[in-house]
């Protein structure tokens, strides 16, 4: 059995909206950053799409988000109701790797851990369980 330490370093988070009743809307801006009503980041968002994802979150950081409508003219709406989302602490995992005779199964995902198959080499595969500490 070999034991992996493994650290997740960044989060995502994805925010869904009502759409728009505007007709000349050409898509929507997805605004954030870790001031409120500050924001540093922006994703273009495209026209019948209600929901994105601001990925490269820090842990342990607070983040405020807000969304905008635009107009194929240039124009922007004021900014949604700010919302904002506590990124939960580094987690740290230790991935223990034993050799698995059949790469199908069975797997489990329980409580704080989950299960996968990780190839090895040809026609060997080993059991990974990462659990939460």
């Amino acid at each position: 059995m070999i034991a992996l330490p493994l650290t997740l370093m960044a989060a995502s988070v994805t925010l869904a909206w009502d759409p728009s009743p505007e007709p000349m809307l050409s898509g929507y801006s997805l605004y954030w950053g870790t001031n409120s009503r500050a924001y540093d980041q922006i994703q273009l968002v495209e026209l019948n799409t209600v929901q994105a994802s601001a990925t490269n979150l820090v842990a342990g950081t607070e983040y405020f988000f807000a969304v905008t409508a635009r107009t194929w003219e240039g124009l922007e709406s004021d900014y949604s109701t700010e919302v904002s989302y506590q990124v939960p602490e580094q987690l740290t995992l230790t991935a223990l790797l034993e050799e698995a005779t059949d790469p199908a199964g069975p797997w489990a995902l329980v409580t704080n851990a989950v299960t996968m198959v990780v190839p090895a080499e040809p026609r060997r595969f080993y059991r990974t369980k990462m659990e939460v500490k």
